[in-house]
């Protein structure tokens, strides 16, 4: 059975099998569309919380978006113990000339945030997974100049699989049918799903060593926002863009 995209069912199936276990990184550039996903409850916090002494937040990963590897990432899929001894670097080299932020400059959180705060132009809101960052003398220089000049960056996570389940819109396939009829109304960018005809579902997963700014990410609704922004308060800007743009906020120790 072949499908949409010429995809051969039988090695999609070997796929679950093969990715289980596995460490990926370095996804190409995902695609988007204009789909809705059901709204769901919005978990509020005060900007005088424990993350406001942070310089930015990079949205590592997010549910219910399909990337590149057509992988959907389901809400409530990360091992918290999986979340110590990170780093946050550059395009996934592994290295110190690579470093922006070591494990202890580093706050790692789950939280929900809507679709359009991370510039998808949908209603409802998607479960993140967020990197809290302190900027120190060694953080990386290229990454801290693009920032501060506002230049578009998005970020990919080093993750391993521990539990994914293939769906696919196909009937004569009775267990990834039924995949497909239950994770399908999650998703957010149904145009994706339809194409291709298949998805694999993330339900379990753990982070390693790091995760990377990159120019383009695998999933594209992985920005980098302000501090402000990440707790809601409305009036600051959404992202380093318009950070850039308005020429706002002096990094301590960095000018």
């Amino acid at each position: 059975m072949i499908t949409k995209t010429g995809m051969d069912i039988e090695k999609l199936k070997s796929q679950v099998k093969d990715r289980v276990g596995k460490t990926v990184m370095f996804k190409t550039c995902s695609f988007s569309s204009n789909n809705a996903i059901e709204k769901t409850e919005t978990k509020s916090e005060s900007a005088s919380g424990e993350y406001k002494d942070y310089d930015f937040v990079a949205i590592v990963s997010n549910a219910l978006f399909i990337d590149s590897h057509n992988d959907m990432h389901l809400p409530k899929m990360w091992r918290e113990e999986s979340f110590k001894d990170v780093s946050y670097i550059i395009d996934h080299n592994f290295a110190v000339s690579s470093l922006i932020a070591s494990p202890k400059d580093l706050s790692i959180k789950v939280d929900s945030k809507s679709w359009r705060d991370l510039g998808f132009d949908v209603d409802g809101e998607t479960e993140v997974l967020m990197f809290y960052v302190k900027l120190q003398d060694y953080s990386n220089k290229s990454f801290v100049d693009a920032y501060k000049s506002g230049v578009p960056l998005q970020n990919s996570v080093r993750m391993k699989y521990n539990d994914i389940v293939l769906c696919i819109q196909d009937e004569n396939e009775k267990e990834e049918f039924a995949n497909w009829n239950k994770y399908f109304p999650m998703v957010a960018n149904k145009d994706k799903a339809l194409e291709d005809g298949y998805f694999f579902a993330v339900k379990s997963a753990d982070l390693v060593l790091e995760s990377s700014c990159v120019l383009r990410g695998s999933n594209s609704m992985t920005p980098i926002m302000e501090v402000q922004q990440a707790y809601g308060t409305g009036d600051e800007p959404k992202s380093n863009i318009e950070k850039g743009e308005k020429k706002i906020a002096v990094w301590l120790n960095l000018m």
